[in-house]
């Protein structure tokens, strides 16, 4: 469960002593099981909550409750609340939810709800219905979630959030609202649907009946059944107006007087009933009701420091037992809170006789929270008092760890509730706040903040200030992280490393960020050494720090740098490493392992374990989506394009690049566009779309510079095999030797064996035989220790022709074999099989005859093992006579039948 969350708010409430019985409503109650939504909207005071409370006490049901206050608009914080209730009746529920919750992403919330719908309904399949009472059992619930005082929450996109989990809403979870006005949820389509039972004022008011019930025995007051029925006709069944009405009554002889006396309805009696109540008090319960007011939620503690007083315990259950508003919040009474009618009368009282008074109370109360380490109701009273720097230094003491939940919305509302002139005397807050905002993608409001900062950075800067110091480190690390989304990733390098020397060493949050900003740009720029010690130190920093999400991400990410490097056997190892970890940590289905899963798809792919790998693509993609983390998203996109290729699936492949593309769309990334491009000219190639492909050359002859190459190979590679296909290979030489030395210049194995691959093709192509083998030899001596496969199955026919001829002059003859049963080629060992002849053909006689067998004439023979073509006859003759055959249609079927080709 999150940290800063208070558990008197998922209690349910606790029972009251002589509660009237309302079995009429909660015989409704019970009916509304059957439908998905119950809603209770009346105004204040007419017994919602204690409805409730009553109904699921004997609703033999497992019960989740929240009451919701004006914090819970931020919507991370209102849905870990919603899961941390769920969690009171399955520990189960939330475990991937709470994950995507932890991301700082705008996108996470409606991904997450889906993660919680899916969650919630897997509890059907795993309650076994002998635990579910006979009488309910074959309902639509499982399970109730009560949200208490749904009116507070304002924020429309918990709305639609909550709109959207209604319209999804699994069987095992029936959801009631208590409400004061209707919400702006799709209650339209709930009724006409009719999945949703209402209970509206006039359901809740008082009857005769009841009021009977509730004045002369709860309350002991012994009125006559007149006295009664004019109480009850003019407070219209108002449960709080009764109840003050009693509370008055309490000590009267004159009780018909008062009843004659009493007129109006409950609009327009709450002031002068609450002056009845409040004058009958002693004056030490009057000064400890309104000097106590101003709290949500009380508890002795906190109470006495706020009187001055040390019996605040015995006060707070006399007058829970004196009915006097109070109401318990957890089972040992010691947190309590005020009914919301009756503490809005305590406080408008409080403020007229004693403004003063309000804001040192308020004072007091903040410093008391901030000591028992509740710092969001210590802000919202420091923000009562309107102590702006107090204030201030509780929102930077809070806000990192506010970022991390990703509460951004709550440190929104905070820091816009500062007066400007207090932004740029606090550039920390700043600074942090613009972190906050660059993590939910909010970069320009980002920089208004950090502008703001480095002003008073500029004015106000004092040599060798280590404060000053740390805080130009952030401003550095913020402008490193643009730098990175602008691609400029030598300046990115520059400010991260400035960033370093300056900041604060206990301030580890930055230093994780700093770190990661600087390993990433180190990354681009394929300084592979230094990156990867880079990812190592973030790792173990975010570790030791209790970070797990930026270990796994810095962990991952080092292994894409083995996997860049071409070391595939180490990466699959890091890979592991990173899901045990996660797995040990109890975050095993976090987004941040959408990067290792990929990442084992890629290499499981590149290995030819096509299975294995579209399993592992499609796992690590759909915990990308979920989390809206695009970057997952465009990474697994274009390792399924792959795959689907590799499967012989071109539309599908094109699908998957189209998807991708959509992504880096999104992303503002053009040259990312232009790497997915390139692989759709090579799925085009391969359909015989050459028109197609012809046209995306025309857009980059010319046009690359070595950054691009040497980041983006693929486009070149393309660009190669458009020529090659145009019978043009002179012209593919020069971009494949371009871009091979920048693939070898910054260390990317798998770049250049993809590329020697493709050279090897290309001087086939041009009859230059032994500069084929040779480049492609070299091409296998790379790609054999890392068991690359698909870099040369991908390329097809063509790479499947000279590896034939390759077999019997590669040293790696069993690892050519493999790639040729990768092509779809059964091939079985040359040597021993010409050995059954009574005189064995020579190597060059094999090589011969696998070009006869494949229907080469003797000249396109010639050209291919770089012979004469007399020299040519001359081994045919040979081959002839050892197979005892005349002429080349015997031999071929000699060859076959021996196994030789």
């Amino acid at each position: 469960m999150f940290q800063g969350l208070l558990r008197t708010k998922l209690y349910l409430p606790s029972g009251r002593l002589h509660l009237v019985a309302r079995p009429r409503l909660t015989a409704r109650l019970n009916e509304s099981l059957t439908r998905p939504f119950t809603l209770l909207s009346a105004p204040a005071g007419f017994g919602k909550t204690t409805l409730l409370s009553e109904w699921v006490a004997q609703a033999k049901l497992p019960v989740a409750w929240l009451v919701l206050d004006a914090d819970d608009n931020d919507p991370v914080r209102f849905w870990s609340y919603f899961i941390a209730a769920l969690q009171q009746v399955d520990a189960a529920i939330g475990s991937s939810s709470l994950a995507l919750l932890q991301l700082p992403k705008a996108t996470v919330l409606e991904s997450m709800l889906r993660v919680l719908v899916n969650e919630i309904d897997s509890l059907a399949d795993d309650r076994a219905t002998e635990f579910i009472p006979s009488e309910i059992r074959g309902r639509r619930a499982d399970f109730i979630l009560v949200l208490d005082d749904y009116h507070i929450i304002e924020t429309p996109a918990i709305h639609q959030q909550l709109s959207f989990l209604l319209d999804h809403l699994p069987p095992p979870m029936h959801l009631v609202i208590s409400t004061r006005a209707d919400p702006p949820l799709h209650l339209a389509r709930l009724r006409a649907r009719d999945q949703m039972l209402e209970l509206h004022e006039s359901d809740l008011r008082f009857t005769m009946a009841e009021a009977v019930q509730f004045l002369n025995g709860t309350m002991s007051l012994p009125l006559t059944s007149e006295q009664i029925a004019a109480l009850e006709t003019r407070t219209e069944g108002w449960i709080a107006g009764l109840q003050l009405a009693a509370l008055s009554l309490r000590g009267r002889e004159d009780l018909s007087g008062f009843v004659q006396a009493f007129t109006g309805s409950h609009r327009f009696v709450l002031d002068y009933l609450t002056d009845e109540v409040f004058a009958g008090q002693t004056e030490s319960t009057q000064s400890f009701l309104l000097q106590t007011s101003i709290l949500e939620r009380l508890n002795a503690s906190l109470c006495n420091a706020l009187t001055g007083r040390t019996d605040s315990q015995v006060m707070l259950e006399e007058l829970e037992r004196n009915n006097l508003f109070l109401t318990a919040l957890d089972d040992e009474r010691r947190w309590f809170r005020y009914h919301h009618l009756f503490a809005d009368v305590l406080r408008h009282r409080l403020t007229e006789k004693s403004p003063a008074a309000l804001i040192d109370l308020h004072l007091c109360a903040s410093e008391w929270l901030e000591n028992e380490g509740l710092v969001t109701e210590a802000v919202n009273h420091a923000l009562a008092a309107r102590d702006w720097e107090r204030v201030a230094q509780l929102i930077g003491d809070a806000s990192e760890s506010l970022r991390q939940r990703g509460e951004i919305a709550t440190l929104t509302r905070w820091i816009q509730s500062l007066p400007g002139a207090v932004h740029h005397v606090h550039p920390g807050l700043c600074l942090t706040y613009a972190r906050a905002l660059i993590d939910v993608a909010r970069y320009a409001d980002a920089k208004s903040f950090i502008l703001e900062a480095e002003h008073w950075l500029e004015d106000h800067a004092q040599a060798d200030d280590p404060r000053v110091d740390s805080l130009r480190g952030k401003a550095f690390a913020l402008r490193a992280q643009f730098a990175i989304t602008r691609g400029e990733f030598m300046q990115a390098i520059e400010l991260a490393q400035r960033a370093e020397q300056l900041l604060a060493p206990d301030d580890v949050s930055w230093r994780i960020w700093v770190s990661l900003i600087l390993a990433g740009a180190l990354r681009y720029t394929s300084n592979w050494l230094k990156a990867n010690e880079t990812f190592q130190e973030a790792a173990a920093l975010s570790e030791s720090a209790g970070d797990y999400t930026n270990a796994l991400f810095a962990l991952s990410s080092r292994g894409e740098v083995l996997e860049a490097k071409g070391q595939l056997r180490q990466a699959v190892q890091q890979f592991d490493q990173v899901l045990q970890l996660a797995r040990a940590w109890g975050i095993a289905n976090a987004p941040v392992t959408g990067y290792a899963l990929l990442g084992l798809g890629r290499v499981r792919c590149e290995w030819n374990e096509l299975d294995t790998a579209l399993q592992d693509v499609q796992t690590g993609l759909e915990r990308g989506q979920l989390a809206g983390n695009m970057d997952v998203m465009l990474r697994g996109y274009h390792a399924l394009a792959r795959i689907r290729r590799a499967q012989g699936d071109m539309d599908g492949a094109l699908a998957e690049l189209d998807d991708a593309d959509g992504v880096a769309e999104k992303m503002g990334l053009a040259q990312v566009k232009d790497w997915i491009s390139a692989q759709k000219v090579q799925i085009w190639l391969a359909r015989g779309e050459a028109e197609a492909a012809l046209n995306w050359a025309s857009h980059f002859v010319g046009q690359m510079q070595e950054d691009f190459v040497a980041r983006f190979p693929s486009v070149p590679i393309a660009l190669a095999k458009i020529w090659l296909s145009q019978r043009e290979p002179d012209k593919a030489l020069p971009l494949l030797d371009h871009a091979l030395q920048s693939a070898q210049a910054v260390g990317r194995l798998g770049n250049a064996i993809h590329i020697l691959a493709v050279k090897a093709l290309v001087y086939h192509a041009q009859a230059e035989s032994e500069q084929a083998f040779a480049t492609l030899e070299h091409a296998l001596e790379l790609a054999e220790p890392e068991g690359y496969m698909r870099v040369f199955a991908d390329e097809g026919a063509p790479m499947a022709r000279l590896l034939r001829r390759m077999l019997t002059r590669s040293s790696a003859s069993e690892y050519v074999r493999r790639l040729l049963e990768a092509l779809g080629e059964s091939v079985k060992a040359a040597p021993s099989i010409a050995s059954k002849l009574i005189e064995p053909l020579s190597q060059r006689e094999l090589e011969v005859l696998r070009l006869i067998v494949e229907g080469a004439t003797n000249k396109e023979i010639a050209d291919e093992l770089v012979l004469t073509v007399n020299t040519v006859k001359r081994h045919i003759s040979n081959i002839f006579g050892k197979l005892h055959v005349s002429n080349r249609a015997q031999a071929i079927a000699q060859a076959h039948e021996r196994n030789i080709s």
